[in-house]
């Protein structure tokens, strides 16, 4: 398979070598990163990477920068990875496997694990609706041991074929952090294509990349969550989330 990988930056000085250095490892050498305006050192560290690279001077969001580093790339596949991660030994290997395996593939999401190998209980999941709004934090998600099939899996690590993103015209940019992901998934199915979770393909995840304040990463998740519904859904349901999600 030829893969091209696609990192986004943003204040990730401490994070971004040993993440190159891990996908190397597995092979991985055509990588594109976009800086998102980053204020430490992680532009100088980038430029002694030997990588493709473009530095903006303002953070304009994650799918925006995230589209530009796809389209540095020309390869059959983009492996799209935070630069907080340290992808795991073999994790292309059993990709590769997953996508010979599954029919009509269009997305395969690798699992996010913590710095002690628990797994991201978050990072893939069925197309949102009010009930699991609800439901969410009082139903234990179970992994399977094998790859299967899905609505949405996390941004943070993902395989895509890169016609498929371009048919889709990439991510929306409109979001401008979290739920691009899930709605870049329900498009790419909305096209015919599936979406496969493989807990085999690990990645661990260190965290705090993005480097902003816990505040501000509660009001963008809830500005995104409310983008996709109102994107998605009838302004009932709409308004009707947007209730649900003040009681909680």
């Amino acid at each position: 398979m030829n893969i091209g990988v696609a990192i986004v930056t943003f204040h990730s000085e401490r994070y971004i070598e040993e993440c190159v250095a891990s996908l190397r490892r597995e092979g991985l050498s055509q990588i594109a990163i976009v800086d998102s305006g980053s204020a430490d050192a992680t532009v100088e560290k980038i430029e002694k990477l030997g990588c493709i690279y473009e530095v903006s001077n303002t953070n304009k969001g994650f799918g925006y920068s995230a589209n530009k580093a796809a389209r540095l790339l020309n390869t059959e596949y983009v492996l799209f990875i935070n630069p907080d991660t340290i992808l795991q030994e073999a994790a292309v290997e059993r990709l590769q496997m997953s996508m010979q395996k599954f029919q009509g593939v269009g997305i395969i999401g690798l699992l996010l694990c913590d710095i002690n190998g628990a797994p991201e209980r978050m990072a893939f999941g069925d197309e949102p609706t009010l009930l699991q709004l609800l439901l969410r934090h009082l139903v234990p998600k179970k992994i399977p041991i094998a790859a299967f099939v899905t609505d949405w899996v996390s941004g943070g690590a993902f395989l895509i074929q890169k016609k498929v993103f371009d048919e889709v015209n990439g991510f929306d940019e409109d979001f401008f952090m979290y739920w691009e992901d899930v709605d870049l998934c329900r498009r790419v199915r909305e096209k015919g294509y599936s979406i496969v979770m493989d807990p085999t393909a690990k990645v661990t995840h260190v965290r705090g990349g993005s480097n902003l304040h816990s505040g501000t990463k509660t009001k963008l998740y809830r500005e995104s969550a409310d983008r996709y519904f109102k994107k998605h859904y009838s302004s009932t349901i709409w308004r009707i989330q947007r209730f649900l999600r003040k009681l909680q």
